[in-house]
């Protein structure tokens, strides 16, 4: 397997207690399925009996981290992909949010939800 990422992120500040995280990221995937190789490095030769695979995986995001007050944050996002493999395309929503309690210095209550995808 051989990933060839690109990512671009871009975070925003509107106040010390608000930030705004974005994105784009697109893989691409190089890979074999199900079959052998055979190196013989004593001969010099190399035998392969599957063909590569290639895919490619975009996506969109962006996620609001936002201080509520010295005890409460709350981190709300999501994220668009779009996978592509053998002339087929797969979109897929991916939602996440994320609320934090502290208690007291030392003590913090978390709870969150997401939902990912994984192509393989």
């Amino acid at each position: 397997l051989t990933d060839r990422p690109l990512k671009y992120d871009v975070d925003f500040f509107p106040s010390p207690a608000h930030q705004l995280h974005a994105g784009v990221v697109a893989t691409r995937r190089m890979y074999r399925l199900n079959g052998i190789e055979v190196n013989d490095p004593a001969n010099a030769r190399k035998l392969s009996h599957v063909a590569p695979e290639q895919s490619l995986e975009t996506a969109l995001y962006a996620e609001d981290t936002w201080a509520l007050n010295r005890r409460i944050t709350i981190n709300a996002g999501g994220r668009a992909t779009l996978y592509r493999i053998h002339q087929q395309s797969y979109v897929r929503a991916e939602p996440r949010v994320s609320v934090s309690a502290r208690l007291n210095e030392t003590v913090a209550l978390r709870a969150s939800y997401s939902e990912m995808n994984q192509f393989i």
